[in-house]
């Protein structure tokens, strides 16, 4: 098992989530979705920021629990980040939405595995948070895969997302507090 911390990145790192955003092969999953953020570039999927749109976003996002948890997902062996995980509460479903980026050249290392489980030590025993959800393409197997080996569960709710013009489906995965406290 790969040895990896969670870190609440300081201000002068945001080098690392600037150089997430801009990568082609790690923000591919995201290309051809009609997403409104700015910066987005459909054909790619990566999200260009400037220095300044960071330093606004850090601030909304970093050390703002329990509303947003945001960490730097690090391997100590390597010595090296490897990807991000964050979560949002989502007030219409009275739950969080969680998100994981693992750089593309890092993938399939378990890191999305191992971050999910260390990120629900935080959330769910340092906050008591009540769930995690996440909605997650039905074509993105080694997610699904990492999130279920998490303890994760399919839900009823599927979501109808259209990429490039084409009807993709997406299923929500959900971990409770209660869950994740009847696991240990």
């Amino acid at each position: 098992m790969t040895k990896i911390k969670l870190i609440i990145p300081k201000i002068e790192e945001l080098y690392y989530r600037k150089k997430l955003l801009e990568d082609k092969d790690t923000m591919s999953y995201n290309q051809g979705f009609d997403l409104d953020i700015k910066g987005y570039d459909k054909e790619t999927g990566i999200i260009i920021k400037t220095d300044e749109e960071l330093e606004n976003w850090y601030y909304k996002w970093v050390n703002n629990e329990p509303n947003r948890f945001y960490y730097y997902i690090y391997d100590t062996e390597k010595n090296k980040y490897v990807g991000e995980i964050y979560c949002y509460y989502n007030s219409d479903l009275d739950m969080y939405d969680t998100g994981v980026i693992v750089e593309s050249i890092n993938r399939g290392n378990n890191y999305c595995y191992e971050s999910l489980i260390e990120f629900e030590r935080i959330v769910f025993e340092e906050y008591n948070i009540n769930a995690l959800s996440d909605i997650i393409p039905i074509d993105r197997v080694g997610a699904i895969k990492s999130f279920k080996k998490a303890g994760f569960k399919e839900t009823e709710l599927i979501k109808e997302e259209y990429v490039f013009g084409e009807k993709q489906l997406a299923k929500q995965l959900l971990i409770t507090r209660e869950d994740y406290l009847n696991r240990r």
